[in-house]
Order: C-alpha cells, then structure tokens, then sequence
C-alpha cells in the first residue's frame, strides 16, 4: 500500500512540474489578449472572459497592463533616462579620469555625483543657483548604485560606438591631424 501511494506522489509531482512552466503568448496572441480587454469597461470581467478562454486561462492582469504599455507609441519600460544628464557625465568623466585613480565604479559614481549637485546660471537671479537635475523628473530621484554604474558605463560604450561610427569619416581625420601635429612637435 505504501509503495503504491509513493507511485501516487510521483505522478502528483511529475503533473504539477509541467503545469507549473510559464506560457508565452506570440505577438498575435497578445494582441487578441488586448483587444478583448479593452472593449471591456471593467477590467475584472475583462480578465473573467480573457480567462474563459482556454489557451489564455493563465494570463494575468498585471501582464496585459504591461503588455498595452510596451505597445503605446514608443513606450520604454523601466526608468526613464536622460540622454542629457549621462553625456554630462560621461564627459566629466572623460575630461577626469587617469587610469592611476583606482576604482573605475568609484570614479563614475563621484562624477555622477558632482553633475548631479552641479549649479547652473539662472537668468532670472543672475547667479548660478539652478541645480537643474534635481528639478528634472528623470533625474530628481537617481540613486548611483553600482547597478546604475553598470547600467551608464553599457550606454556610455554605445553612444561612443555610435557616435564613431556616424563620424568616422572626420574622426579620423581630426586623429591623423592631431597626431601629425603631435609627431610634428617632437621634431
């Protein structure tokens, strides 16, 4: 008797492991999904009938929400992020950084940092009292985490990719100039 409940168990098991795998919806899928939502005026019975449905019995509400999101026009999960603020940075960074200097991550969250508390010229009080990227709403409640430096140094790597890129044609002819103009001064 104990021998065949151990099987009972095992076939418990087994069934629960492949009930229990995530469902991925394809693209058209999804869009069946969101269409049926939005005609509802409630959400509850919206998901009530997306649930009825056997192949989208597991979708979750959260998940459609998230889904209708991606979908709007250009909508970026996550937090936003201003192209501004890290070119600040990434030219702080540029303009101060000696390999001699240590910690790398260190070195990004102390100019992050510095731009971050920077003052700018406010036109109004003729006097440099403006900290700008603590008024800016995409800036206003940063933490320079490790996770952040980590996340700036991926996009700082790509903006210079894609900015030698789009230059490469006067990039390196500034190069060869300035390295003429070097070899030419130690003559």
């Amino acid at each position: 008797m104990s021998s065949s409940n151990r099987e009972h168990d095992i076939e418990l098991s087994s069934d629960f492991m492949t009930t229990s795998t995530r469902s991925k919806y394809t693209p058209a899928q999804q869009k069946e999904i969101i269409r049926i939502f939005k005609n509802h005026h409630c959400h509850d019975d919206a998901m009530k009938e997306i649930n009825g449905i056997p192949e989208f019995e597991r979708v979750q509400k959260r998940k459609v929400i998230r889904w209708i999101q991606s979908s709007n026009s250009g909508a970026i999960m996550g937090r936003p992020i201003s192209k501004e603020f890290e070119s600040e940075v990434l030219i702080e960074v540029k303009e101060k950084w000696k390999p001699n200097m240590g910690s790398f991550n260190a070195f990004v969250t102390k100019s992050a940092t510095t731009v971050f508390n920077r003052e700018y010229w406010s036109e109004e009080k003729q006097a440099f009292c403006v900290k700008k990227w603590k008024e800016e709403k995409s800036t206003r409640s940063l933490k320079f985490t490790t996770r952040w430096v980590e996340g700036w140094i991926k996009r700082a790597n790509f903006m210079l990719y894609a900015n030698n890129r789009a230059g490469k044609n006067l990039s390196s002819t500034d190069s060869d100039q300035s390295s003429f103009a070097s070899s030419s001064d130690r003559l």
